[in-house]
């Protein structure tokens, strides 16, 4: 008997009938002496994905009883099963001389551009393979089906093509038409059968419009297999191709599209995917890659270009939590106890030092203009660990190397940067912030040069990274005493370079560009309107108020951690400068700025 359990669990593949051990064999979970019994207990009751590659290897009339006492012993060992429609035909089981396999995709459509019969060649980490394309006949997949549904597996994944290879005009017309005809199939013949549509060569809007299509035609509900490491080389393949056609060099446009700040949106984009079709998303597969190579690491792996996978894990978690929305959260890798381990701590948001948050994860962001006391109020509440013992600190003047040349110009005075060249550092902040959140216990966001676009990006990516608590501390000074603090500042570097000395401090960009511009042309500070924009957060703001002659931190919506900040910098601004400050507390509704 399967499990019921009261949250998600995880599943690899399996198929003790393989034919395929010299292409793929190394990522079945069990093989013909796997020791069910340990495995099944150490994934805590949950699945098995058969993962048929040849049709072939789908059990013949005479084969079935067997294989139904296979499905038994599974199901028997606390495991559910779902399974895989074969994609390939090999042409022979090991390598030959030169060290190449050889085989045949097999697709529901061959793609124009493959119809020539050549033969490519496909670098599975390092093994060459050489491999072709064609259709698979309705017969077979029609026969996956029975299969599947004599066995009483109700899920059956299917492959478009591959990543990066998708179907276009006529080809994909016949693709919906050809699911169309398998879809009447089951609904006539009554088969408890859901075929998932896997990510990999096929567009987010080409599977919403083939799941219009067949159910337009038939009255059938196509499900979604969500491939993460395949739908992220499909966001690079489309990212590419859009370069090459602006006149970029493949070379090139391949290394522009496996930029980082690239990577964390497509990682971006497959949450939002997940978001926005959950419903219809049954399966998911979780695996670890390389740029341009489906490799099939193991999730725990450090190599992080798919960094959404443990996000999506919790996600998964909570919906089934909430709203007992079962999904098979497949691990498609070499089956590990460091990848179920990784799984387990996901669920919990414990991955990467998130133990001591727990599901209570939070993030902190300062806001305001420069010289207003950000980074002395971050120090503070950092020394009284407020932030945990390993936050991620990501100050917004922190620039890549290769922007050194924007900050030197800045600091000489020589030019004012372009826009173009301000654009690189707002793109850096929105790189290092995803990868705080994404990665590190608390992150902490100086958040300088967070205008308003870049704020909005921010609490969205707070709310898809699973932060609950959201503390922002906004800081307010008076004009004459900002422009103070940054000319003195700039009186002590100037004098320290006179004398040849190396300098204890520095003008950042945000010091000139305050100096440079007025007041008015500053959004830094928070509006009424982005209390709005943050619901769905437990949004708590600490106002640092310095412009009214009475010094205020004033706490809008506070919890008790927002207390503790308040009472901490209230005793530390006491202490370092017998400064007085008043702690007062509001709702929203007398949030007293607006546009």
């Amino acid at each position: 008997m399967t499990q019921d359990t009261k949250e998600l669990v995880n599943g690899f593949p399996t198929n003790r009938r393989t034919q395929s051990k010299g292409i793929f064999g190394n990522l079945y979970f069990l093989s013909s002496n796997g020791d069910l019994p340990e495995w099944g207990q150490a994934i805590n009751g949950g699945f098995l994905e058969y993962h048929f590659q040849q049709f072939s290897e789908l059990p013949k009339p005479e084969e079935m009883e067997g294989f139904l006492r296979e499905i038994k012993e599974y199901k028997d060992n606390g495991l559910d099963v779902i399974m895989h429609t074969p994609f390939m035909k090999g042409k022979h089981q090991e390598p030959d001389k030169n060290g190449f396999l050889e085989f045949d995709f097999n697709w529901l459509v061959q793609p124009k551009r493959y119809k020539d019969s050549s033969v490519k060649t496909l670098q599975l980490g390092e093994k060459s393979v050489a491999w072709n394309c064609h259709e698979a006949s309705l017969e077979d997949i029609l026969r996956t089906v029975d299969v599947a549904a004599e066995a009483g597996i109700k899920y059956l994944t299917m492959h478009v093509t591959m990543p990066g290879v998708f179907l276009e005009g006529n080809d994909w017309e016949r693709y919906k038409e050809r699911m169309a005809e398998i879809a009447e199939y089951i609904v006539k013949n009554k088969k408890d059968v859901t075929f998932t549509i896997e990510t990999g060569g096929v567009t987010p809007e080409q599977l919403i419009e083939l799941y219009h299509h067949v159910h337009t035609k038939t009255g059938y509900k196509l499900g979604f297999n969500l491939d993460t490491a395949h739908l992220l080389l499909d966001f690079m393949e489309i990212e590419k191709n859009r370069l090459m056609k602006q006149g970029t060099p493949e070379d090139k446009a391949k290394s522009e599209a496996a930029r980082q700040d690239n990577l964390d949106k497509f990682n971006r984009k497959i949450m939002q995917f997940y978001d926005e079709h959950k419903d219809k998303i049954h399966v998911i597969h979780l695996s670890q890659t390389n740029p341009w190579q489906d490799l099939h690491k193991g999730i725990e792996d450090d190599t992080k270009i798919v960094a959404c996978n443990e996000a999506l894990i919790r996600m998964a978690n909570e919906d089934f939590a909430e709203r007992g929305k079962k999904r098979y959260v497949m691990i498609e890798s070499w089956p590990t106890l460091d990848g179920i381990r990784y799984f387990v701590q996901a669920k919990k948001g414990l991955v990467h030092q998130r133990a001591e948050q727990g599901n209570n994860y939070s993030a902190y962001m300062f806001m305001g203009k420069v010289a207003t006391g950000k980074t002395i109020a971050r120090e503070i509440l950092a020394a009284a660990g407020i932030f945990g013992t390993k936050p991620a600190i990501i100050r917004s003047d922190k620039i890549k190397e290769e922007y050194q040349d924007v900050a030197a110009a800045m600091v000489a005075g020589d030019r004012w940067v372009s826009r173009q060249e301000r654009q690189l550092v707002y793109d850096e902040v929105g790189r290092l912030t995803t990868h705080a959140m994404g990665y590190h216990q608390g992150p902490v966001l100086d958040a300088t040069f967070a205008g308003r676009d870049n704020r909005d990006d921010i609490y969205e990516l707070a709310r898809m990274q699973g932060v609950k608590d959201l503390y922002l501390f906004s800081f307010n000074c008076l004009e004459d005493e900002a422009r103070y603090r940054i000319r003195d500042r700039k009186k002590r570097l100037d004098d320290a370079l006179g004398r040849g000395e190396k300098p204890t401090e520095r003008m950042t960009m945000a010091h000139t560009r305050f100096l440079r511009r007025s007041n008015s042309e500053f959004d830094e500070l928070l509006l009424d309107e982005e209390f709005k924009s943050t619901d769905g957060l437990n949004v708590h703001v600490i106002e640092i108020d310095t412009t009214t002659g009475i010094n205020k931190i004033t706490l809008y919506n506070p919890d008790q951690q927002a207390r503790v900040i308040a009472e901490e910098l209230k005793k530390a601004y006491k202490d370092r400068f017998n400064f007085d400050y008043q702690i007062e507390t509001k709702t929203r509704d007398q949030h007293g700025r607006s546009n």
